[in-house]
């Protein structure tokens, strides 16, 4: 149950920024909070990853605020200023995305909890991560029509299940579906190519089953919580 750790950060952001959004006395300073709370989140992730304290840096929320500001950001900022925010996507998406892949090129990877991965893959995920989003509301855009393909807009609607199921079932699907075929086959490409869609293909009907069966019922309270205008 490791993998939920992420689902205590998102929890703790739930709980903790409507009351910080709450008192903030007007939409620009919340903005500059956000931007602080970036920069603050990078540079305690630095100092402790110095101190080779690499689980903290990696998985609380103080150092784990990159993604969680930038999309607080946009969802306020583009309250206000919408054309700007897209211009600014147009600019910040490609750019984040070319130092995704030099950064997987340079470090070999991006195996987590080192200071390099961290502190740079973070701060770019988390910036193009809200770009991304504020292109896709183009509908004129190519990055909103992708978007919206049906596999994605499917796997979008189970992605919570999976993320949940996929790790549940990795030891189970290595025993009976990996190790089987990598006996079988003898070549780790071809076994792990044939493992993975299989593994897929699993981990997707659970999930399915699971938004369809039991997640929904939850998804139908939300009637009981619908916003109103302010007045």
């Amino acid at each position: 149950m490791g993998h939920f750790w992420s689902l205590a950060v998102e929890e703790q952001f739930y709980l903790l920024w409507p009351l910080v959004l709450w008192n903030c006395r007007s939409l620009t300073t919340a903005l500059r909070l956000l931007v602080a709370l970036f920069f603050i989140s990078l540079g305690l992730k630095i100092a402790i990853l110095i101190g080779h304290w690499n689980v903290p840096a990696y998985y609380l929320l103080p150092t784990h605020m990159e993604s969680i500001s930038a999309g607080a950001f946009i969802a306020l900022a583009n309250l206000r200023w919408p054309d700007f925010c897209q211009r600014a996507a147009k600019i910040v998406l490609p750019a984040t995305l070319i130092g995704l892949v030099a950064a997987f090129v340079v470090l070999h990877g991006l195996p987590d909890q080192k200071l390099l991965p961290i502190t740079v893959v973070f701060p770019l995920a988390g910036a193009g991560s809200a770009a991304l989003i504020l292109r896709a509301q183009d509908v004129a855009s190519v990055w909103s029509k992708v978007m919206n393909w049906k596999a994605l807009r499917f796997y979008g609607k189970i992605s919570y299940g999976f993320y949940i199921y996929h790790y549940l079932l990795r030891e189970v699907l290595k025993k009976y579906l990996f190790i089987p075929l990598h006996g079988l086959i003898h070549n780790r490409i071809f076994a792990g190519s044939i493992y993975f869609v299989l593994a897929l293909a699993v981990c997707t009907g659970i999930s399915a089953a699971s938004f369809y069966f039991y997640e929904s019922r939850f998804l139908k309270m939300k009637r009981y919580f619908e916003s109103r205008p302010a007045r």
